[in-house]
């Protein structure tokens, strides 16, 4: 990856209404901003400095599972009792937001590979990459990148900066839509136990 943005982001734009669903600790405030003040980055678009917060999002309730449950491959088995211990939260977008591309031509345009998106820990080169992104003279609210355990999904990291874009419609226990559960069983090939 070069450390040389283009001056014009690949940006993709998400219009007011648009519904994006995040899978949560049931105990958290949502949406829930990370790391919190005090502790390290830990996830792929953390700020290595730790001075701007971030939110993951999926474009839909599969997004968001697989994001969730399905990060250390291969997963075969799920307990009831870590579904129970989250919840699905949708959120309509209330105002526009623009989100750096990084997926399709927009990992081209911007000087990186799908690795930066789908690789393993450690993150240190997407969190690098994800400040530079937050520093752009072009302000992007976040980045929209290919899931990486289902790339036919998009996830969104969402910068502090467009918070109040984030209006909360609705949230539920994972454990209460038995027919979705079941779908992502046979869709991912796990257990439920």
């Amino acid at each position: 990856m070069s450390s040389a943005l283009p001056a014009t982001l690949p940006l993709v734009a998400l219009g007011p209404g648009t519904v994006m669903t995040r899978i949560h600790w049931s105990g958290t405030a949502e949406p829930f901003f990370g790391p919190q003040a005090g502790t390290p980055p830990t996830h792929r678009f953390h700020d290595p400095l730790g001075e701007f917060r971030v939110c993951f999002l999926g474009e839909n309730d599969s997004a968001s599972f697989v994001e969730t449950f399905l990060r250390d491959p291969p997963v075969r088995l799920i307990t009831r009792a870590g579904l129970a211990q989250r919840r699905l939260s949708r959120f309509r977008m209330i105002r526009d937001l623009r989100l750096v591309k990084l997926h399709g031509e927009g990992l081209a345009q911007v000087g990186c590979t799908a690795d930066l998106t789908s690789s393993a820990p450690p993150y240190a080169a997407p969190q690098a990459l994800s400040r530079e992104l937050w520093e752009h003279d072009g302000h992007p609210d976040g980045i929209q990148y290919r899931c990486r355990h289902d790339n036919g999904l998009l996830a969104i990291a969402l910068y502090h900066r467009a918070a109040g874009a984030l209006e909360l419609l609705d949230s539920e226990d994972l454990l209460g839509n038995r027919i979705r559960l079941l779908d992502w069983r046979a869709r991912y090939g796990f257990e439920i136990a």
